[in-house]
């Protein structure tokens, strides 16, 4: 794949990509692009399809980078509704929404990220059950839209079993610390370097 010079790529999505110094790292290793970081903190899916116009159309990308699902979860992890075939539905359906969207664009490449649970505190391990949903239903909109996919959650479950969860995520086991950070720009970078860009 080739990219002009000064191409835009979006970061588009929740908490997972908050971070200064995952923007900072890839605008240090992409040097020739410009990266548009327009997740916000507590962005759930419905404020990721409500600000799409300003957070991703208007931006004119080449690249979109998705990660969508955490804070969904985390707002869901004490209601009933968690981990429920009701909440995968309704995920699904507004994933679906933000697909088509995205399908719309004339867009170089998609990029899906699973969303993720690392346990560290057995008494956060239900909201693995809403996250396991979650997961599948973005590897379905990957393959049924034809974008590529990144399975962050083995790569941070895996990051966590060599050097310990608590290198990896929050007590909550939803949001990245930075070692997760750094686990997420690789796979990121990644991309990049199997489209031959790096």
């Amino acid at each position: 794949m080739r990219l002009k010079k000064n191409a835009n790529i979006v970061l588009l999505g929740d908490n997972t990509f908050v971070s200064t110094s995952l923007t900072r790292s890839l605008t240090k290793s992409l040097q020739n692009y410009n990266i548009h970081n327009s997740a916000q903190k507590h962005y759930l899916m419905e404020d990721v399809l409500n600000n799409f116009q300003s957070d991703c159309t208007t931006l004119k990308p080449s690249v979109v980078f998705v990660s969508i699902g955490n804070e969904d979860s985390l707002s869901l992890r004490r209601d009933i509704l968690s981990g429920t075939t009701a909440s995968m539905l309704n995920f699904e359906n507004q994933y679906h929404e933000l697909a088509r969207k995205l399908d719309a664009m004339t867009l170089k490449r998609v990029v899906l990220i699973e969303p993720f649970y690392v346990s560290r505190y057995t008494i956060c391990d239900h909201v693995r059950y809403d996250i396991q949903d979650k997961i599948y239903i973005t590897r379905k909109m990957a393959k049924s839209y034809g974008f590529e996919l990144i399975t962050l959650d083995g790569l941070l479950n895996q990051a966590a079993f060599d050097t310990g969860a608590y290198n990896i995520v929050k007590p909550n086991g939803l949001q990245l610390k930075k070692q997760g950070i750094r686990v997420l720009e690789t796979a990121i970078l990644d991309k990049f370097k199997e489209w031959s860009i790096l």
